[in-house]
């Protein structure tokens, strides 16, 4: 009597343990629209990075600092001379900057690891690394099609 009164503990102790747990929470998806870079970007400002103390982080139109991105493929311009060249491809990662799934450039010659981007109006937003370890938060303004 008393194993078979153990026996029926440990089974309904089981079946008590064995509940479904709730379901997990789903799991984020991103909305945004596709990205669209294809287009030359001239640069305006920069935050964070290296650099002497109190320097001024804009920049005039006409200085230069120019990507342009076609379908799968770079030009990098510095001070107006072609710099590197490269391809590039497009997927959704958390950002380090914003805590926030975001599209990210990887380029294929690891120049740079992974850039997280966005566009604001006709702003091309790039967050390299994190600002408090010399990372860098860039704005591009649209300067031509490149199609």
């Amino acid at each position: 009597m008393k194993k078979s009164l153990l026996l029926s503990l440990v089974f309904l102790n089981v079946l008590i343990s064995c509940q479904k747990d709730a379901a997990p929470d789903p799991v984020p998806t991103y909305s945004a629209p596709p990205l669209s870079l294809q287009n030359a970007w001239e640069l305006r400002n920069v935050v964070g990075g290296y650099g002497p103390p109190n320097r001024n982080p804009n920049y005039a139109a006409g200085n230069g600092y120019i990507w342009k991105f076609m379908d799968s493929t770079f030009e990098r311009y510095d001070k107006g001379q072609l710099f590197q060249t490269g391809k590039y491809r497009v997927i959704r990662d958390t950002s380090y900057q914003t805590g926030r799934m975001m599209d990210a450039l990887v380029f294929d010659q690891n120049a740079y690891p992974k850039v997280q981007v966005e566009i604001v109006k006709d702003t091309l937003i790039m967050y390299l690394g994190v600002v408090a370890a010399d990372g860098t938060i860039s704005r591009y303004v649209r300067i031509g099609d490149t199609h």
